[in-house]
């Protein structure tokens, strides 16, 4: 196994300016950290405790000029909730031609299903939209759906990576109908190198130069009930064919070796460690990682796409 680490990769002053903001605001305890910048904006969606520094944790949108540390600081819960969704689980940012997304799901509701939803955080706030599957039944727990636009304008996404299982949009539009529709298609894929058993996805995917998408995923090592995460980076290629290819880099990515090592949880005794990948931007022929450190703190990397595959 290889293993790299992203301590000695970090965007210090970003990250430093997100902390700022997230303290002025009250909050504290700020992790899985999704960073995505578009329009000389950066917008940041993560999760943290309010004022009261009391569980259950909430999830927020931070916004700044790029550059600035001028951010405005949203409450995703408090939005979501106003229009009777709750809670904001894994909150993760994509963009398309309409705006930037948040998508979230409704956590573990217990005896029922729970949902995913998508609504729009910029430039408007959006009332959240239901996801909803056309031609398929769906799990009782449902998250990690990774969307992102199509080359064709349409919103589409990734809802499995083995077997390979995309999404297409077939009816409503985010924040104008209660739920919006998707199709599924199962495809023929060719994967280079051995996927792990026990992988899911992590980031929402992003474009990259060559047309291909690159996300993170997760590789889950287990110690009876405890777990561990680490990251997968993702390359999917042609994907408009019949037969797309499924690439897992070789690198497993964590924070740093002292935060990967097995320790108690802090927020979940099930959790041995985690770096927990929220978010992957490509910036030109950089890709910025943004992720959760053990449910306590967070990490922004940023690191040349191509030695994700060296």
């Amino acid at each position: 196994m290889v293993f790299r680490t992203l301590v000695r990769r970090q965007n210090l002053a970003l990250s430093t300016s997100l902390r700022s903001a997230a303290h002025d605001a009250g909050l504290s305890d700020v992790f899985n950290v999704c960073v995505l910048e578009r329009d000389n904006a950066l917008h940041v969606s993560f999760r943290a405790l309010d004022e009261s520094g009391q569980k259950p944790f909430r999830a927020y949108l931070a916004s700044a000029p790029v550059g600035s540390d001028d951010w405005t600081v949203v409450d995703l819960t408090a939005h979501a909730g106003s229009h009777g969704v709750a809670p904001v689980a894994d909150p993760k940012l994509f963009a398309t031609k309409d705006g930037v997304f948040a998508t979230f799901n409704t956590g573990w509701p217990s005896g029922t299903q729970n949902d995913i939803f998508i609504m729009r955080v910029a430039p408007l706030l959006s009332a959240p939209s239901r996801v909803q599957l056309a031609n398929a039944e769906r799990q009782r727990i449902e998250k990690n759906w990774a969307f992102h636009q199509l080359s064709d304008g349409e919103l589409g996404g990734i809802y499995s990576l083995q077997p390979l299982m995309t999404l297409l949009r077939v009816d409503g539009q985010v924040g104008e109908t209660p739920d919006i529709t998707f199709e599924l298609t199962r495809h023929d894929a060719q994967y280079p190198v051995r996927v792990p058993r026990a992988t899911t996805i992590g980031s929402q995917p992003c474009l990259t130069a060559d047309g291909s998408l690159v996300l993170m995923a997760h590789e889950r090592f287990s110690i009876r009930s405890k777990r561990a995460y680490v990251g997968r980076p993702v390359r999917i290629s042609r994907l408009d064919t019949t037969t797309p290819t499924v690439e897992f880099s070789k690198h497993r990515l964590v924070h740093s070796v002292a935060s990967a090592l097995p320790r108690r949880g802090v927020h979940n005794r099930n959790l041995l460690s985690a770096s927990y990948f929220a978010g992957a931007d490509v910036l030109g022929s950089t890709v910025r990682l943004s992720y959760g450190v053990n449910d306590v703190k967070f990490g922004i990397a940023e690191i040349e796409e191509q030695a994700l595959w060296q």
